[in-house]
């Protein structure tokens, strides 16, 4: 069996076990194809209880720690990446010597591990998720590494078309891009009954629920959702919004409800394990995702499978997720409107909550988006570029 690396800055550890879960998903379904280990690099003076080694759901994984100057001199980030991690790395191949690589995120991560791939000489692949691409690329240097990053992959691997057509955009060559979105797991994301898993989660039966789950980061447009909120409540009483997720705008979030006195209507609940989010997404009548930006997000695919439609934002390929239905045509999970528009994103959750939904045909609309044919695609490109044995 092949060895293979991965390198995922966002993945779970054993202070944070919901962070990156979709990549760790990601792992375990490849572990049936290669010997796969993962180093999650961290920068230094973070987590500093962690062990730099560790076993995640048997999955072995190294967590090195890399040099960087919080919120200053970025265009440096991916090579104090590069040179900060270049031990570890070298010390890892040395008791794993992996037949290919694959880098999530595009800077500092993919740029800093081509650096070091320079002296092993290994396929590389990079993966490709959202604001890498989206919005990292918007800065000169940062751009040009990025860009030349892509250029020298083996291959890129993009959640997204959109990303993919950025990416083209940049003067990355068009047929060394290929769209591999990230899965859903149909064993655990499926329609379930509404009221029974609200009375298991000790929730209201007689609300409307609109859920978001999600990181609390400005990249997530949560503003504009309490803001969306804000409007809908001074109208209804019968809405409650539920936001899941843990993140750096939490403590600016929960002073804008305090201060509005809505926290009987909008609630942060902070982290959920990953294997009850799909009782949460059943038990809510809408789910919202009202990004910035995006790639091709999980969250959206899981709320669809689970049968619950879904207002989001006009960003990465989000609408191509919600204006689907069964066999790929146009069809409609929901409502898409532009980013950073309260009131676009309040009157579609009205006009969404007083339609009514075939849980059944919106679970069914995305279920081409599974783990085992994600994971059957990225094997099959990185087994074109290794040689036989």
């Amino acid at each position: 069996m092949k060895k293979l690396l991965i390198v995922a800055s966002l993945f779970p550890n054993a202070m944070e076990p919901t962070k990156g879960v979709f990549l760790k998903q990601m792992v375990s379904h490849l572990r049936g194809c290669f010997d796969v280990s993962v180093i999650s690099p961290l920068p230094w003076g973070l987590k500093m209880g962690l062990k730099r080694q560790d076993i995640i759901e048997g999955i072995s994984v190294d967590y090195p720690r890399y040099f960087m100057i919080p919120k200053m001199m970025r265009s440096l980030y991916g090579l104090l990446y590069g040179i900060s991690l270049f031990p570890s790395v070298w010390k890892m191949s040395k008791r794993f010597s992996w037949d290919a690589i694959i880098v999530t995120w595009a800077y500092p991560d993919a740029f800093g591990m081509m650096l070091i791939n320079h002296f092993m000489k290994r396929p590389f692949f990079v993966y490709v998720l959202g604001s890498d691409i989206n919005i990292y690329t918007k800065f000169f240097l940062r751009r040009k590494m990025i860009v030349y990053t892509l250029k020298n992959a083996t291959r890129v691997f993009s959640v997204a078309e959109q990303l993919r057509e950025k990416a083209i955009s940049l003067g990355v060559n068009p047929d060394q891009i290929v769209v591999i979105p990230t899965g859903i797991d149909t064993r655990l994301f499926y329609p379930m009954d509404k009221n029974k898993c609200r009375q298991q989660l000790k929730l209201p039966t007689d609300k409307k629920i609109i859920l978001f789950v999600g990181g609390l980061c400005l990249v997530k447009g949560l503003e504009y959702f309490i803001e969306a909120a804000l409007l809908l409540i001074k109208k209804r009483d019968d809405l409650l919004f539920l936001m899941i997720g843990e993140g750096d705008q939490r403590n600016l979030l929960q002073t804008i409800i305090t201060n509005e006195n809505r926290g009987d209507a909008i609630r942060l609940l902070g982290i959920k394990p990953h294997d009850q989010i799909s009782s949460w997404m059943n038990s809510c009548d809408l789910f919202c995702l009202p990004s910035i930006s995006e790639g091709c997000p999980n969250v959206v695919m899981e709320a669809l499978a689970c049968g619950r439609p879904v207002v989001g934002t006009d960003v990465g390929d989000v609408s191509r997720l919600i204006l689907r239905k069964p066999g790929g045509g146009e069809g409609g999970g929901g409502a898409v409107v532009p980013p950073r528009d309260s009131q676009a994103l309040a009157d579609a959750i009205v006009s969404v909550l007083d339609k009514i939904w075939d849980p059944q045909m919106l679970s069914q609309s995305i279920q081409e988006y599974t783990w085992e044919s994600t994971t059957q695609k990225v094997h099959q490109e990185i087994m074109r570029h290794l040689s036989p044995e």
